[in-house]
């Protein structure tokens, strides 16, 4: 993380191109308060004492980031969200109910080290979603894709189109490494219900 917050950050520093532009700070109140949403659940899951209570302050997170969604137009991407994020809540609570209680805590010059990092990555990342979604791009592609869906893929829905046509490969793979975490759950389940038998 590290590394990749140093080389990211340093072509951010290097571009010189501005971060945030004209326009910026016209705010919407719903828009704030679903920002305050995603950061209070962020800050909840850090300083959470319990796993489960980790769990549902990263699950509201996750619910913000899909109300950011339909707030911009984007319906689908915040029904897959949703279901992700149910998912995976459950899948989390699921494990962490299987397995023994962990009262080991990292000492506090280990978690102030991770909190630097942790917030340095985050800022940089917000510094990039804030340049690129301000950043003039070519209509080439949007254009392109909403000629083509239709006229290639026989479908109306372009993101739907863009996902399991256009780059169909890049989407399996996608669904292949979320089969393979769902497999290494199971087997995780599998084994902690084993030594329970064993006991």
């Amino acid at each position: 993380m590290g590394s990749t917050g140093v080389l990211v950050g340093s072509t951010l520093y290097l571009s010189h191109s501005p971060i945030v532009r004209e326009g910026f700070g016209d705010w919407r109140v719903y828009e704030v308060l679903v920002a305050a949403l995603i950061i209070g659940g962020a800050l909840a899951a850090v300083r959470a004492r319990h796993t489960m209570a980790a769990v549902l302050a990263l699950g509201t997170s996750g619910y913000g980031v899909a109300l950011t969604f339909i707030l911009y137009g984007a319906p689908d991407l915040a029904m897959t969200q949703f279901a992700v994020e149910t998912l995976t809540a459950v899948i989390l609570v699921f494990v962490f109910w299987q397995f023994p209680r962990v009262d080991y805590r990292s000492p506090k010059r280990i978690k102030l080290r991770d909190g630097l990092v942790a917030a340095a990555f985050g800022l940089i990342v917000a510094a990039l979603t804030l340049q690129t979604g301000t950043m003039d791009t070519s209509p080439r592609l949007r254009d392109y894709f909403a000629e083509m869906a239709p006229l290639a893929a026989h479908g109306r829905n372009i993101v739907n189109v863009i996902l399991v046509d256009f780059r169909a490969l890049d989407t399996l793979g996608e669904t292949t490494v979320l089969v393979t975490a769902a497999v290494g759950v199971r087997a995780l389940l599998y084994i902690a219900a084993a030594e329970r038998r064993q006991r």
